[in-house]
């Protein structure tokens, strides 16, 4: 029996503020999935048909959905991402050269060298870390329809801007001293800023 609901409206304007969320961050196409998301739950709003009972129209924009959720995960994840896997392995290269023989700040200040530690455990594990996300978005999008991805969405949406350790640890350590890393190449820091970019935006 259809009936008129207020709970796939509520869907709606959460898939909707995630979609804005995700499009401000640079995430277009899950900006296009919770878009979609947030389509299909007004029409079963204003259809009236019950949540997790599916129709033609509501199971075709479900699959749209699915299709364009597992593109995301391959344009969105570092561990996909070429540029940011050689990134993390330069830095690392870095990380270990000025923890063999630091500059002379690395010296005077132990929270430097603590830094240059971290810096190579991070840049170490980064690409791990990347890819166990990765594999996990890509089972989320093959079993998750709209519904169940709003939900993970809300869940999970303190952690929407997920943080490079290996990109922080520089961070951390140029701001302690500037030159204890040494030089990157210009790819490198292009990648670094546009991240510290992101991250105070």
């Amino acid at each position: 029996m259809k009936y008129l609901s207020l709970a796939p409206l509520l869907g709606g304007a959460c898939a909707l503020t995630l979609a804005i969320s995700a499009l401000v961050n640079g995430n277009w196409l899950s900006a296009v999935a919770l878009a979609i998301a947030s389509i299909l739950f007004a029409l079963r709003g204003f259809l009236g048909t019950p949540m997790f009972t599916d129709i033609p129209i509501l199971e075709m924009g479900a699959a749209v959905f699915t299709l364009i959720s597992f593109i995301a995960v391959f344009d969105e994840n570092n561990a996909l991402r070429s540029e940011d896997t050689a990134a993390h392995s330069e830095l690392l290269m870095k990380f270990t050269e000025a923890s063999a023989s630091p500059a002379e700040c690395a010296n005077s200040y132990k929270s430097v060298s603590t830094a240059l530690y971290a810096g190579v455990k991070a840049c170490a594990l980064q690409d791990g870390k990347d890819l166990t996300k990765a594999v996990s978005a890509l089972k989320k999008a093959e079993a998750f329809g709209p519904t169940l991805s709003v939900v993970d969405g809300i869940i999970n949406s303190s952690g929407q801007n997920s943080s490079d350790s290996c990109y922080e640890s520089y961070l951390t350590a140029r701001s302690l001293c500037p030159e204890v890393v040494g030089s990157i190449s210009a790819e490198t820091m292009r990648l670094i800023r546009d991240y510290e970019s992101r991250r105070t935006d």
